[in-house]
């Protein structure tokens, strides 16, 4: 088959992007990925075929008719890639980014097969649903907006699958028996959390012994950051604004602190990393909180809203759980029941049965 994958605008709709096409390759299909033009750092350019549509998210009066503008390139521009790939389907992800192509793919009268992500559908979802060959979700919440959907859980990049923690602690050169901490605010960094946990670093240096921090800020605060650890001097502290080996990084690591969209929590269940995650508040529908909850509900990771972290309890919580083995192993115990998803392979193996019927 000759597939286009379209969506982004974050990394959660980008990385199980990738994972499906990483599968389709595999299964010698022929791939593009068609993406947001802000989105272009995330994608390596020497793995994937891409082309971006440069799309603003309509928030406001302005970004609205800036919008329209935008989309009629981006419609036009979708009808010559559909063509010069041969597309037999469009695969949307998500994402503003995702409609020019959707649309674009049913006026040519190609089927339709959208991935959601998250336990609360985003708006492009829910607009395109009805007129989708099929749809798979993450989340059985999902099943309330799409009755009829699949629930295969969010595709993961093939690399997570291909690595121990031994490996991974020798290739970012950690031993053995140092701690890991990874603190992680999304694609879009999160000011709250990276400023509260700048105040957590000094009782946390000092609690723990051997720690390694690595620290993704996001492209906002990654120099702002690094500038206050300079002038403080902490050592093994390593400021990101984005890691382009999460596979080597999450397996390497003892404990997370992170948001809870749903690729990254997908990503932490592979590789079975204890973490405490702090939900956006602002998110769609706070999607981000019920993302996190099917993980807190089975214990498989400890849930707190932003609203209600003070700096004692971040400390605490990092504190105990680094150092506390029994805790680490009760929620990796309990991420076991959740399994490790092949929602990449399922995902296509239906659309492969639905395209050959």
């Amino acid at each position: 088959m000759n597939i286009i994958i379209c969506g982004g605008g974050t990394a959660g709709h980008l990385t199980p992007a990738m994972a499906i096409y990483d599968e389709a390759i595999n299964n010698n299909h022929n791939v593009t990925l068609i993406i947001s033009q802000k989105d272009k750092h995330i994608v390596p350019s020497e793995y994937y075929n891409y082309h971006t549509l440069k799309l603003s998210s309509p928030i406001n009066l302005k970004r609205k008719i800036i919008f329209m503008f935008q989309f009629c390139f981006a419609f036009i521009s979708s009808i010559k890639y559909i063509k010069k790939y041969k597309a037999d389907i469009i695969i949307g992800m998500g994402g503003f980014v995702s409609l020019p192509t959707l649309i674009c793919g049913l006026f040519m009268r190609k089927k339709i097969f959208l991935c959601e992500q998250n336990s609360i559908p985003g708006k492009v979802n829910k607009l395109m649903a009805k007129y989708a060959t099929s749809i798979y979700v993450t989340f059985s919440k999902s099943l309330e907006y799409f009755p009829k959907a699949n629930v295969f859980g969010n595709p993961v990049r093939s690399g997570f699958f291909k690595i121990t923690k031994h490996d991974a602690r020798q290739k970012l050169k950690i031993k053995d028996n140092d701690k890991v901490l990874i603190v992680m605010g999304g694609s879009q960094g999160a000011k709250k959390i990276n400023e509260m946990f700048l105040e957590s670093l000094e009782t946390i240096t000092k609690e723990i012994d051997n720690i390694n921090i690595y620290w993704l800020c996001g492209p906002l605060w990654a120099k702002h950051f690094q500038d206050c650890i300079d002038e403080k001097g902490y050592k093994n502290i390593h400021i990101f604004d984005y890691y382009n080996d999460m596979p080597s990084l999450l397996w390497a690591a003892d404990f997370a602190i992170s948001r809870a969209g749903s690729s990254t929590i997908s990503e932490i269940i592979v590789a079975a990393l204890p973490s405490l995650l702090i939900p956006f508040p602002y998110a769609s529908e706070n999607h981000q909180y019920f993302n996190a909850k099917e993980l807190s509900d089975v214990n498989a990771s400890l849930l707190m809203e932003e609203k209600d972290i003070t700096l004692d309890t971040l400390q605490s919580i990092i504190v105990e759980n680094m150092a506390d083995d029994r805790l680490q192993n009760n929620m990796k115990e309990n991420m076991k029941n959740l399994g490790a998803n092949m929602a990449a392979k399922n995902i296509l193996n239906s659309i492969e049965n639905i395209v050959n019927k």
